[in-house]
């Protein structure tokens, strides 16, 4: 199922849906040289078909940036309301499918010893009444079962009204047993970033930046941090939209990158398999990707507010 879900979501057409915007600017210099570029009829494309999704791309009110991706080549690049290559683009909640990544390599690595572990040794003295139980696969699937509210609670996040955010999350009460109830939540994420740090001996911002991002030639980007001066896990990261197609491309190839294995492939395969449904969704969710079975081929996907 794999090879069928990467290749229509990334291979097929690597869409980059990143918030806001309108004015074409497709004749600036390319920033970078990591790309074969080609066009939609070698790469086997109806042009007509990519024409037209330029065009619905254009027509949105929040869009920023449509790259397509085939072969590995990029067959099309376009960008609206006065973005561009060199433009740093939020990716919002794609932040957590960075975040995933990493943490299936700490797993790899040894730092961590299975996605099943119990969370308690990390935060010894912040996990009672229950909460004992929550696993890394927990937060990674959504599944914790605190009690929380995104859209009620995600601003406080972003503004910085909560001091403490890891601890914040960690005395909060259990609304269901762990593992049994999809919530999302975008502090689950950033446990996880704070367990790859306890592992590694690292920050995570130092981590993520000289085992992925550097990696995939990735030297431009903005982190945001919270108030303790720890960049998010599940939310902040800013690329440009070439950059983000890098990270496709890796998932793509299922974790290989310039021939070597840089992200297991068990990882990559858990991502496309669903692992909670999501009540009120056609989709479902797995180690921050969402996967949609609904359709043939099936695909997996990560998804930014705006």
């Amino acid at each position: 199922m794999l090879q069928s879900t990467t290749r229509t979501i990334f291979n097929w057409l690597t869409l980059l849906c990143l918030i806001a915007s309108c004015q074409d600017d497709a004749s600036i210099e390319p920033v970078d040289t990591f790309w074969e570029l080609s066009d939609a009829v070698a790469e086997g494309i109806n042009p007509d078909s990519l024409d037209k999704s330029m065009g619905n791309a254009a027509n949105l009110s929040n869009f920023y940036a449509l790259l397509v991706v085939r072969n590995g080549k990029l067959v099309s690049e376009r960008y609206f309301k006065g973005k561009n290559q060199q433009s740093l683009l939020h990716l919002r909640s794609i932040t957590k499918n960075f975040t995933s990544a990493l943490a299936g390599m700490a797993l790899e690595q040894g730092h961590i010893g299975h996605i099943d572990t119990d969370i308690q040794p990390y935060f010894p003295n912040e996990l009672s009444d229950g909460k004992q139980s929550i696993t890394l696969a927990h937060l990674l699937n959504m599944s914790s079962g605190w009690t929380w509210s995104e859209d009620d609670e995600i601003v406080d996040l972003i503004e910085h009204r909560i001091p403490n955010p890891s601890s914040y999350l960690l005395m909060r009460e259990l609304s269901d047993a762990p593992g049994t109830k999809f919530n999302y939540n975008s502090l689950s994420p950033h446990l996880v970033a704070d367990i790859i740090s306890q592992e590694t001996g690292q920050s995570f911002a130092d981590y993520a930046d000289q085992q992925l991002l550097s990696t995939l030639g990735i030297s431009d980007y903005s982190w945001n941090k919270d108030p303790e001066g720890k960049v998010w896990g599940g939310f902040g990261l800013q690329l440009r939209a070439r950059d983000l197609a890098k990270f496709g491309l890796l998932y793509l190839n299922q974790g290989v990158w310039e021939g070597e294995q840089l992200l297991p492939k068990a990882w990559v395969n858990a991502s496309a398999i669903p692992q909670i449904d999501v009540p009120g969704s056609s989709s479902q969710y797995s180690n921050q990707w969402w996967v949609a079975t609904n359709q043939e081929p099936h695909v997996f996907f990560g998804v930014g507010h705006g």
